[in-house]
């Protein structure tokens, strides 16, 4: 979706006021959203594997996998596990975990100029 805006300037030479008018159109900017899950086959005592959507941005930089024993966390440093540089990559194996235990994850999308974006959040107890 874009719209038109208009710019107004205005400038003073020696005194007389000289107006100019622009028409710009407005880019919506838009935010790609990952859908993350886990491949329930993948499941052992120390590990699961992890699936997603794959980003089609041109502005693809990274994805960032994060994990925690807590729902609804915040992605943080200490959520982190790792930076995945390949856009084609949809799914990953997270390990060491411990058996028997539920985790939380979530994955970033990061883009060329820093801007990122967070899946939805999925969660997996090991065997």
């Amino acid at each position: 979706m874009s719209s038109k805006i208009f710019l107004l300037i205005l400038i003073t030479i020696g005194g007389i006021f000289i107006f100019s008018a622009c028409e710009e159109e407005e880019k919506a900017i838009t935010r790609e959203y990952i859908l993350l899950g886990v491949d329930t086959a993948g499941i052992t005592e120390s590990s699961v594997i992890l699936k997603w959507t794959r980003s089609n941005s041109f502005e693809f930089d990274h994805y960032q996998i994060h994990r925690s024993k807590v729902r609804g966390f915040t992605t943080s440093s200490s959520t982190f596990i790792k930076d995945i540089y390949n856009q084609n990559t949809t799914r990953d194996t997270v390990f060491p975990l411990l058996a028997g235990t539920t985790y939380f994850f979530k994955l970033k999308l990061f883009t060329k100029d820093g801007n990122s974006t967070e899946s939805n959040e999925a969660s997996a107890k090991t065997l």
